[in-house]
């Protein structure tokens, strides 16, 4: 664990450039409540201006450093670098996995207090209509994100035929769950069908988290070999 905090490290150091953009964005709100017609309601612009940008910018970090943080360097064969050093494979994935997922929240943070501070009525007001909804499924886009931008990059970057039959296995897969859900919808089992429906979410969100280590630790530095044992 100690030499993913390592890599983690590194890597929020090297992109600490996009805390800075966020902290230039976090300006954003309060110059459009400076604007005409933002006039009579210039907290609720602040509030919606602000959330947006945070919503936004995070989730834009999170797909960018999901397709780059593996992939790239795959690619541009520059994994080989970690692997001559003794670093695991759990360390490596989970080490930049980490650092993705911090500077994401940290940048929806960074936009988000200053206009929260400058505009509190409206973001409680906001809270109270749904806001806190959207909230709680934050975190869980951002995971989404991270970690299914690096599943499609993953594919797409080997350019191999395994990418059709992938494409393949996703349509028989949801076929199959629409086949299963169907007696139970048409039974009137709603929150059962919910239910379901986020157990199967949740598992491929966990299998999406841990396939990488597989992927690295078998795959290695050849893309196409990498590209197979994800798909496993």
């Amino acid at each position: 664990m100690s030499t993913a905090m390592v890599i983690a490290t590194r890597e929020i150091r090297e992109r600490s450039r996009l805390l800075i953009v966020a902290a230039a964005l976090a300006i954003l709100p309060f110059a459009v409540a400076l604007a005409p017609g933002a006039q009579g309601n210039r907290g609720h612009a602040i509030m919606v201006v602000g959330a947006a940008g945070a919503f936004n910018f995070a989730i834009a970090i999170a797909l960018a450093m999901g397709i780059s943080t593996i992939c790239r360097d795959l690619s541009e064969k520059r994994l080989s670098f970690y692997f001559s050093k003794p670093v695991s494979p759990f360390s490596l994935w989970f080490g930049k996995s980490i650092a993705s997922l911090l500077i994401a929240l940290l940048a929806a943070v960074i936009i988000a207090v200053p206009s929260y501070l400058g505009a509190r009525d409206a973001w409680r007001q906001a809270w109270n209509t749904g806001g806190d909804r959207l909230a709680l499924a934050f975190p869980i886009l951002l995971l989404l994100f991270f970690f299914g931008s690096h599943a499609i990059a993953t594919m797409m970057r080997s350019r191999s035929v395994l990418v059709a039959l992938d494409f393949i296995l996703l349509v028989a897969a949801v076929a199959v769950m629409a086949a299963i859900l169907r007696p139970v919808l048409l039974a009137g089992g709603m929150r059962m069908t919910g239910g379901i429906g986020s157990a199967v979410a949740g598992g491929i969100l966990i299998i999406l988290a841990i396939a990488p280590v597989w992927q690295l630790a078998k795959g290695r530095t050849d893309i196409r070999r990498s590209h197979l044992e994800f798909s496993k």
